[in-house]
């Protein structure tokens, strides 16, 4: 008999190693540049663990594999429920109230925003809402 792969294995498997993570990223920032011309000052940036670095592959990972959930329509997934695309507001969704498909467009839409403002998905990981997110999506498999 061939056992039957969780679907969302691939991204619920982050759980554990998230939970037990000492560092999932840090801040870092310029204190060389003199800034100037010649020596500007670099502007702070998050340096993600290989933890997130990973994660993030394996969704997008699953996102190509699975075209179904149209995650590239996150936007208007989080609409269709009545989510503003804001982590604060993203972070405060109660787990009852959403589904798969809503579960993984909350994640892209951090993943997203935090290409725009940084340091958006290390607070969600530090925040605990991106575990949940996850505990939540192991329920459907």
């Amino acid at each position: 008999m061939r056992l039957i792969e969780n679907k969302f294995a691939l991204l619920t498997k982050y759980i554990e190693p998230i939970q037990k993570a000492e560092k999932l990223g840090e801040w870092v920032f310029d204190t060389r540049g003199k800034g100037n011309s010649k020596n500007p000052i670099q502007m702070p940036f998050v340096d993600y663990g290989d933890l997130i670095y990973k994660f993030i592959e394996d969704f997008y990972k699953f996102t190509e594999e699975h075209p179904k959930y149209e995650l590239t329509n996150y936007k208007s997934i989080l609409e269709e429920n009545d989510i503003e695309l804001d982590i604060r507001l993203m972070s405060e969704v109660k787990e009852a109230l959403i589904d798969d498909r809503c579960i993984l467009a909350l994640i892209m839409g951090v993943i997203r925003i935090d290409r725009f403002s940084e340091g958006s998905l290390l607070w969600c990981f530090k925040d605990g809402c991106m575990v949940k997110w996850l505990k939540k999506l192991s329920t459907y498999d």
